[in-house]
């Protein structure tokens, strides 16, 4: 991968995440290797690739531990370190759950996973979620 991800042990990147991250973390056998995807048009995310497409998004494609998800210098951009992405997509390389997150929608997190780290995220303490039969329309349901 072009960008080596590498903890550093600084202040963590949004309580969230880190909740979601740190709980679902017990539902990989391979927390070692975290696949990360920021969308490229947040503008200030330097990566020379690799990239994939979905829906018309280019998305830079970068892995590490799970500790490096959590660190905002190795989610920084190397020329402004004060600006840190929470990534919009995450996954273990086991393919064991999905993070997704709208680049739109600030706090508002899809979660796929087996239906015992769906009920861990769920009991997260300050989060709130909702159960989506996946292929739910978008309109078919409500916050």
């Amino acid at each position: 991968m072009d960008r080596s991800l590498h903890a550093t042990g600084s202040t963590l990147i949004d309580h969230r995440w880190e909740s979601v991250v740190t709980t679902l973390a017990g539902f990989t056998t391979r927390p070692d290797l975290i696949h990360l995807g920021i969308w490229d048009g947040m503008g200030d995310f330097a990566t020379t690739g690799p990239y994939f497409r979905i829906h018309g998004r280019r998305w830079a494609l970068t892995s590490g531990t799970l500790a490096c998800s959590l660190d905002r210098t190795v989610l920084s951009n190397d020329d402004v370190p004060d600006v840190y992405h929470v990534p919009h997509l995450a996954w273990p390389d086991d393919r064991e759950w999905v993070i997704a997150w709208d680049t739109d929608e600030e706090h508002v997190y899809s979660v796929g996973g087996s239906s015992e780290a769906i009920a861990s995220v769920l009991a997260i303490d300050g989060l709130r979620g909702d159960i989506v039969p996946y292929g739910t329309p978008a309109d078919g349901w409500t916050r």
